[in-house]
């Protein structure tokens, strides 16, 4: 009986750390946009993240840290931070090992909320210290720290899938680069995000250069992920964008890998879906409350 107690006692505790977060770091939605949006750098997840440099400075003074790399095996084998360990995200709550550490996790750099969730979760389990590297593997090559494996390959890792991209449209910490032709169509794709207009990119690499040095730079403060979106991403204006916001340093940034047209007809997929998994949970929902009755309701 006391065991069924305390433990119960402990799912509470644990649902009710998860809410106190979620309601103290969402701020309102925006005016015209029923989406609520989390608030990165609030204080109640302000402590599970740490920047690059400061992870460099940490690593050259305590040997404390384990650096877990979450990315898929194909990812980590080619190209990693030093002495960093490959396990994937739901499974370092079986490392018990790893409770009196100081644990940083080390993501691909677009994918912050499931991270920052599950560091709520393991903060519970007894985990003491644990965070989350901001910017992943490409903030910490940015600031000149040494990786493993192939350092060409960090290119690859840059570009963000369109589920990706729709499962971070919570977070505030997001910039739009609109390297597209028309200033309303980043503004209908993302309303949730700020948006700076670019334009279709130049076709001189040091123009181009000079313009996002201008524009961009200013607003990289380390606190901001920047998402570029071009119309056609396959193509020389991607790797211009490419190279010159690498050549200039800027830090969290990421280009998506589909065009707008088709980031726009997955919104109408992903919308699809999830009505229907509304209109099936509706419908389980009234099957519980008939509690198994028949449709007449006398239980035939």
């Amino acid at each position: 009986m006391f065991f069924a107690s305390s433990k119960s006692l402990v799912l509470c505790l644990f649902f009710f750390n998860i809410f106190y977060l979620c309601g103290q770091a969402f701020s309102e939605p925006q005016q015209g946009n029923s989406n609520s949006v989390l608030d990165i750098h609030h204080s109640a997840f302000k402590k599970y993240i740490i920047s690059a440099s400061a992870l460099k400075v940490q690593l050259s003074q305590d040997t404390k840290n384990v650096l877990v790399d979450i990315r898929p095996r194909s990812q980590f084998e080619k190209c990693r931070i030093g002495g960093s360990i490959n396990i994937p995200l739901y499974s370092i709550k079986t490392k018990g090992f790893l409770k009196n550490r100081h644990v940083v996790i080390v993501p691909n750099g677009y994918k912050l909320l499931t991270p920052l969730m599950e560091c709520s979760r393991l903060e519970t389990q007894g985990f003491k210290n644990i965070q989350i590297l901001y910017g992943g593997i490409q903030a910490w090559v940015n600031i000149g720290g040494k990786v493993e494996g192939k350092p060409n390959s960090i290119s690859a890792f840059y570009y963000m899938p369109a589920l990706d991209i729709f499962e971070e449209r919570q977070s505030n910490d997001w910039i739009v680069l609109d390297f597209t032709s028309n200033p309303f169509t980043t503004k209908r794709l993302f309303p949730q995000w700020k948006a700076l207009y670019i334009g279709k990119p130049h076709k001189s690499l040091y123009t181009l250069i000079a313009y996002i040095k201008q524009k961009i730079v200013p607003l990289d403060n380390g606190q901001r992920r920047f998402l570029a979106v071009l119309n056609e991403p396959a193509k020389r204006g991607q790797k211009n964008v490419l190279a010159a916001l690498t050549q200039l340093n800027i830090n969290n940034f990421f280009i998506t890998d589909v065009t707008p047209k088709k980031f726009k007809a997955f919104l109408k997929q992903q919308t699809r879906i999830a009505e229907a998994k509304n209109h099936l949970n509706i419908k389980r929902q009234r099957m519980r409350e008939m509690g198994g009755r028949g449709r007449c309701g006398c239980g035939l």
